[in-house]
């Protein structure tokens, strides 16, 4: 009985793990199309976060081989290095296209890095651009200025701008200066990318700031700056060991000339999606007016992917103009799709029905061809006298009756002739209306093609479940 009851125990438990694969390789795919979806359209910010989802729930080559181009396209090359070469280290199956590909980005981003050489504390702290780095030697960094920030418990925080040039290794020491009293922790927030952050005139970084900056307790003056928005400063009173919070967002400089902005004209699909630049919902996105420098635009519709673009207006064009079609999420396929079989089963219901009426319309007015023939031969006796009608020629009671009859007769005839020309050419027009109408609305249904799913290359994860006397392995085999 017990070992019964123990193989029992081990199939529903590894019935259960496979159920939980299964789901986590629905799961991971499906973050894994929505980020190949935004990757598509430029929402590299947005297709980072679905791909680095998706590699938690189903660590794949494939995503692994994603994120590394989006890193890339975030311009970040110390991350993308990082992950080209671990999935070049491990391919897997990555198809051999996708392999020369990465090699490819891999050497072109490289080329991008230099290096700091930091002398400091074990403990110190280190964040360049606002991003939390470890203190390897020599450290890889992206060419380019850098905002350093070196902080170490119970000492004054170290900033500074450096410059390292691609290829080049930059020798820094930092001595800290011993600090009375606890930091205090300031988080900056603001809605508008690269404005410049200064504590009592000092640049500290640059917006979006990823993490809280150290401040010693005390006044400060906190200001942001930005070429073509007008300064925004506040006063911060800091307790010991304290934190906060501040929002600060900027309105554009009206006063600057027009030459110093773009014009941008958005084109956005559905056209009732929100549109907000910086943060500020536009009423008019076909017309915006915007300053030089990064912008980030964020698209909203209920039933769709919130998109997050990043717009870089560096001047070379006096005008930009962009399509942006936002993608419907799997809910609204589906509710659309449904719509579409409803309007396609109206539509043949309509052009059969239509179809039917026409034909039967159509054979009313041409069976009654001999009835309106009929008609006018009896019509052309009457007037004449002659043939049924001759008894109308002499005027006695019986002939009268006779020729009543016959007039009767031929009112009759004339009258069924009427209505049937009318019902059939009432059926005709409308059969062939509401066969045309069902056509159009059949033909015009909407064209969901494009967002079936489409297959997944290079992806593969699936359960494995080992059952024999020495015991039972769950786990997960695939293309990792």
């Amino acid at each position: 009985m017990r070992p019964l009851l123990i193989g029992l125990f081990a199939l529903c438990l590894a019935t259960s793990s496979s159920a939980h694969a299964q789901s986590s390789d629905a799961q991971g795919k499906q973050l894994f199309i929505e980020g190949v979806t935004l990757f598509e359209q430029g929402a590299y910010g947005d297709a980072l976060q679905r791909f680095q989802a998706s590699y938690a729930v189903a660590p794949l080559p494939v995503v692994l081989y994603n994120l590394g181009l989006t890193h890339a396209e975030l311009k970040d090359p110390v991350s993308a290095v990082l992950a080209l070469e671990r999935v070049l280290q491990s391919p897997g199956n990555l198809k051999p296209q996708r392999q020369r590909k990465a090699k490819q980005v891999l050497a072109e981003q490289r080329a991008l890095l230099g290096h700091l050489n930091v002398q400091v504390e074990p403990s110190a702290t280190i964040h360049i651009d606002g991003k939390q780095v470890s203190a390897t030697k020599p450290l890889p960094v992206r060419a380019g200025e850098l905002l350093l920030e070196a902080t170490l418990e119970g000492k004054k925080p170290f900033r500074k701008a450096v410059r390292v040039e691609p290829g080049q290794t930059v020798e820094l020491a930092i001595e800290f200066e011993p600090l009375a009293s606890k930091l205090a922790q300031v988080r900056v927030m603001s809605q508008l990318p690269g404005a410049d952050i200064l504590i009592d005139g000092l640049l500290v970084g640059r917006t979006p700031l990823i993490s809280s900056l150290g401040v010693e307790p005390g006044s400060h003056r906190l200001e942001l700056r930005r070429a073509g928005y007008v300064p925004r400063a506040e006063t911060l009173v800091l307790a010991e060991g304290g934190s906060a919070e501040i929002a600060l967002e900027l309105e554009q400089d009206r006063s600057q000339a027009a030459t110093s902005k773009i014009r941008v004209a958005l084109t956005v699909d559905p056209t009732d999606a929100a549109v907000f630049v910086n943060g500020t919902l536009q009423t008019d996105p076909t017309d915006l007016q915007l300053p030089l420098g990064p912008h980030k635009l964020r698209l909203e519709r209920s039933g769709y992917l919130t998109m997050t673009l990043p717009l870089e207006l560096d001047g070379t064009k006096a005008e930009l103009r962009r399509l942006v079609v936002l993608t419907p999420l799997p809910e609204e396929v589906q509710r659309r799709r449904d719509e579409r079989d409803r309007d396609q089963i109206a539509g043949f219901a309509a052009l059969g029905t239509g179809s039917l009426f026409a034909l039967t319309g159509a054979i009313l007015l041409g069976s009654n061809t001999l009835n309106r023939q009929e008609v006018s031969e009896l019509s052309t006796d009457s007037d004449n006298n002659t043939g049924s009608f001759a008894v109308c020629d002499v005027a006695t009671p019986a002939r009268a009756k006779a020729c009543t009859a016959e007039t009767l007769a031929l009112l009759d005839l004339e009258n069924l002739t009427l209505g049937l020309d009318i019902g059939g050419a009432i059926a005709l027009v409308l059969g062939v209306g509401a066969a045309v109408t069902g056509g159009v609305i059949a033909a015009g249904a909407e064209d969901l093609s494009r967002y079936e799913s489409r297959p997944v290359e290079d992806w593969a994860i699936l359960p494995s479940i080992e059952l024999n006397q020495q015991g039972f392995r769950v786990g997960a085999v695939g293309r990792f």
